[in-house]
């Protein structure tokens, strides 16, 4: 019970770490070949539900952390404390950077179906 904001923390940094992985493999930005840059689709449900289940676990981090707080000595909550808004200003960088990452391969996707489809009319 003492770790459970670690815990949630945890899982909310492999959803996230699932995100970015997506769209950085799906995108097409991890690869030289123009042919797979063409191929690039659009984001999919699982990621976005992932990217939202993100939030919802980095939003429940401090919930977890008021259920163990009471039962915590005055020094160790106090180093909970520190550690504790140190780690929330990460899970919010990291998800200014799962958004940026959706965005960008958001439009990288719709260049390519742009790209697809004019290449189909000017044959």
């Amino acid at each position: 019970m003492l770790l459970l904001p670690v815990a949630v923390a945890a899982a909310a940094a492999l959803c996230g770490a699932a995100v970015c992985v997506s769209c950085l493999h799906g995108g097409g930005f991890l690869t030289k070949d123009s042919s797979a840059r063409r191929r690039v689709m659009p984001v999919g449900w699982r990621t976005a539900w992932l990217h939202v289940l993100y939030l919802l676990l980095g939003f429940a981090v401090l919930p977890a952390y008021a259920i163990v707080e009471p039962g915590l000595a005055a020094p160790i909550a106090a180093e909970w404390e520190r550690w504790g808004w140190i780690a929330l200003a990460g899970l919010a960088v990291f998800a200014a950077v799962q958004v940026v990452l959706l965005y960008r391969r958001a439009v990288h996707a719709m260049r390519a179906e742009m790209d697809r489809r004019l290449r189909s009319h000017t044959r």
